[in-house]
């Protein structure tokens, strides 16, 4: 009889036993009564069971979490990385006006290199944006500081003296 008093008492430790938390003479006292009460023997491998399966899904609900936040890391680092080179390295304007006719009309969108120009200097024939006033330009550069150009009186242009 003294036996099943203990039942509900070794139900509410099992957990506490599985992990060896409790005093010294607890512990004899529950795997003497584990030992004699079939009952109490089934719960306590039946928590344990249920307890290894717990840790399991918790192992695996850590890695998910810990895939989770290098993704999130992935992708937001892909964000900042794609910010910087929008905001210093590219820009899109939009062409106003047909000063660019006919290879770029009114409306048409024009992707400036911001780097190009701060590695080499431009060159004949490039387009290159400029701002005046806080208003974007766009022109071509038709002939650089080395060049000698002229128009002559018929309309054509010479550069170093080569009809072009």
């Amino acid at each position: 009889m003294e036996g099943k008093k203990l039942c509900p008492m070794v139900k509410d430790l099992a957990v506490l036993y599985a992990e060896g938390e409790i005093s010294e003479e607890t512990n004899e006292l529950i795997e003497t009564h584990l030992a004699e009460c079939e009952w109490c023997r089934c719960y306590y491998n039946e928590q344990n069971e249920t307890e290894t399966e717990r840790q399991r899904y918790l192992v695996i609900a850590k890695k998910i979490k810990r895939r989770r936040l290098w993704t999130a890391g992935i992708a937001a680092a892909a964000v900042i990385i794609i910010f910087v080179i929008y905001t210093y390295m590219f820009q899109m304007i939009t062409i106003a006006g047909d000063c660019m006719s006919p290879a770029m009309e009114n409306g048409d969108w024009y992707v400036l290199n911001k780097v190009r120009y701060k590695i080499s200097e431009p060159q004949e024939n490039d387009i290159i944006v400029y701002t005046q006033d806080d208003v974007y330009y766009v022109a071509r550069i038709i002939d650089t500081m080395d060049d000698d150009y002229m128009v002559t009186a018929d309309n054509t242009t010479e550069d170093n003296g080569q009809v072009k």
